[in-house]
């Protein structure tokens, strides 16, 4: 499991943002290797599947390297002080131009990250600490 998890997690933020369409084989082989390794049926239940080996699927191993790549250079910056008091603590999102744009980094990394902060609450905390907030 280490050395699958290792090659998902390899360039995740170069590439965890395509198309949905890209991802599900990536996804179905990672469901199959799980189930091999632990000896359960095809047919059992992906979701109890993570949960008993504690594995990230892809889609969520994506959200928490952009989580923790976007909160370290949140916590670098000059104007983390500044977040800090304001009421909604929010990093700002560019403006999309094309659909083009929208698969950069630029874009969906703050998206993300702002969704992220609402939920978890991790805006006080560093970056080891920003990882268990699945």
């Amino acid at each position: 499991m280490a050395l699958g998890q290792s090659l998902i997690n390899y360039c995740i933020l170069a590439w965890g943002g395509v198309c949905s369409s890209f991802l599900i084989p990536l996804e179905r082989a990672q469901r199959g290797v799980l189930k091999i390794a632990l000896n359960k049926p095809m047919r059992y239940s992906t979701t109890a599947l993570y949960k008993e080996t504690g594995v990230l699927s892809v889609r969520r191993l994506y959200i928490m390297r952009v989580a923790v790549s976007v909160h370290k250079s949140v916590l670098i910056s000059g104007e983390y002080e500044a977040m800090l008091k304001k009421i909604i603590f929010k990093l700002p999102v560019p403006a999309r131009l094309s659909t083009f744009s929208h698969r950069f980094a630029v874009f969906p990394f703050p998206h993300i990250y702002n969704k992220l902060v609402k939920i978890c609450k991790f805006k006080h905390c560093s970056a080891k600490e920003t990882k268990s907030h699945e």
